[in-house]
Order: structure tokens, then sequence, then C-alpha cells
């Protein structure tokens, strides 16, 4: 007697390293009313169906800060290096959600209305929906926060730097 065995949509690419590169629109949750672009790339390891490590370098585009009758005239952009550890949710169709923490360095660039760089961390969620065995589209928002940075808020107080990241990455498996 043959014994056949099939693999699940998400068994023929959870295996060893990939790399990703992604766009996306962040948004501050305080002190700005605009959104800015990003762009960073990723490498990652995958360990087995369930759990994946990756590191993220990226760079923050400028969101205006101030109301939209008291802009400040300046900027918060960035670049930021990020390590975030992923629990994925194994199911028989071709997407598989996942939910991470990331965390790790952001080097300030603006133009003087917040200090210069901290460390950020913050949850991360989304989904991958399996394109072919190699290609995958990752759908993502990831919340960071910078609990030493701070901006200036339109009452010219300093509040914490919060950023709400919405991204699109494609995945390509090794």
């Amino acid at each position: 007697m043959l014994f056949a065995t099939t693999a699940s949509a998400n068994d023929f690419w959870r295996k060893g390293w990939y790399t990703q590169g992604t766009l996306g629109l962040s948004a501050l949750t305080e002190g700005s009313y605009d959104t800015a672009p990003f762009i960073e790339g990723t490498a990652g390891k995958t360990f087995n169906n369930w759990l994946d490590f990756e590191a993220t370098v990226g760079y923050l585009g400028t969101p205006k800060l101030g109301t939209p009758t008291n802009e400040f005239n300046k900027r918060v952009d960035g670049t930021y290096l990020l390590v975030t550890p992923m629990l994925h949710y194994q199911n028989s169709t071709s997407f598989t959600p996942y939910v991470g923490v990331s965390g790790g360095y952001m080097w300030n660039s603006g133009s003087g209305s917040f200090d210069s760089g901290s460390f950020v961390w913050g949850p991360t969620v989304g989904f991958i929906m399996h394109l072919d065995p190699k290609w995958s589209l990752n759908v993502q928002h990831r919340f960071l926060s910078a609990p030493e940075s701070r901006i200036l808020n339109a009452a010219g107080q300093r509040d914490e730097l919060q950023v709400n990241q919405f991204l699109v990455g494609l995945r390509f498996a090794w």
C-alpha cells in the first residue's frame, strides 16, 4: 500500500531564510495631523511552522507636525533597526495570521522639535498571503513607541513619540 502525504498551503514555503521589501504609511499618534511614507528591508529566519525571527532596517518619512491651522514647520524622520519575533497561526488556507513584538532603536534626523534617538518597541499584527512556493504578500500593522524620545505637541508640551505604521511587503523565501 502506498501512503501519500499532502502539505498544507503553508508548509511549502515555511522553511529557512527570507527577505522582504516593504512600503507603507505612518502616522504619529500625537503632535501631527499628517501621514508619511516609509520604506524598509527585512531579512528573516523561519524556525518552524509557528515561529519566525526577523531583522528590519527602515527609513521613516516626514509627517508634518502641529495642526492644520498651526503647523510647527518641523519634521520628524529617521532610520530605525528592529528585531521582531513572530508567532504564526497555521491553518489550511493561503492566509497565515501572526502576532509579534518589535524592539530596536530609531535614529531621528528631523528638525529640532524632538530628541535625537531612542529605543523603540511595540506590537505587530498581520497576515501573510502565499502566492506560490517562493513568493508571498505581507500585510501588517505595527505600533511603535519611543518612551525616551519626546516631540512637542500643539500645546508646546513634550509627548512620547508614538507611530502607527501600515505596511505592505513582498516576501521571497530562499
